[in-house]
C-alpha cells in the first residue's frame, strides 16, 4: 500500500512510502520478487526501512532490512523509468 508519493524538486528521482501488510514481513520469496523487478530498470531503487538501506537489485541486501508487518518501507526511485 502506497501511503505518500513526493517528487524530488530539479530531480528525477521519486520517494514512495509503503508498509508492509504481509504477515511474515519481507521474506526470501517477496525479496527476490523486487529484485527481479528492479534489475530490469535502467533506474537506481534504494530501499530504507528500520535505519538499513539496500539496493533493489541486491535480494540479500533486501532480507538484511529486516522488514516485519507494520514496518514502513521508503523507496527511491532515480533515473530513467
Amino acid at each position: 500500500m502506497i501511503q505518500s508519493n513526493q517528487k524530488e524538486k530539479g530531480k528525477k528521482m521519486k520517494t514512495f512510502r509503503c508498509v508492509v501488510e504481509n504477515p511474515m514481513g519481507v521474506h526470501a520469496r517477496i525479496a527476490a520478487l523486487i529484485g527481479q523487478l528492479c534489475v530490469n530498470l535502467k533506474s537506481s531503487v534504494i530501499l530504507s526501512c528500520n535505519g538499513k538501506t539496500a539496493n533493489g537489485n541486491n535480494v540479500l541486501e533486501l532480507l538484511s532490512l529486516g522488514a516485519k508487518k507494520n514496518d514502513v518501507i521508503e523507496i527511491q526511485v532515480e533515473g530513467e523509468n
